[in-house]
């Protein structure tokens, strides 16, 4: 499997498990200049930003270097763009 279609299948099952605990996606991709959302929720009141990492064999260690400090930064920079 290609990792475009591993990512959109992690995507998939994220969306799901959102939705079975009760949250609506509000949009799934949500991209600006800057950067993109993989999925945008909300529940009740609040709206939640998802980054959706598909790393099967994944340590904790392995998932801090991927979603680094300029990933985190790029994601509320985006994520203010679109509020």
């Amino acid at each position: 499997m290609n990792t475009k279609l591993t990512g959109n299948n992690g995507e998939q099952k994220a969306s799901e498990y959102l939705l079975s605990k009760g949250y609506n996606i509000i949009s799934r991709n949500w991209r600006t200049k800057t950067g993109e959302v993989d999925i945008i929720a909300s529940i009740s009141d609040i709206l939640v930003f998802v980054e959706v990492k598909t790393l099967p064999n994944a340590t904790p260690d392995m998932l801090k270097m991927v979603l680094n400090d300029q990933k985190k930064k790029r994601i509320l920079k985006t994520s203010k763009r679109f509020l």
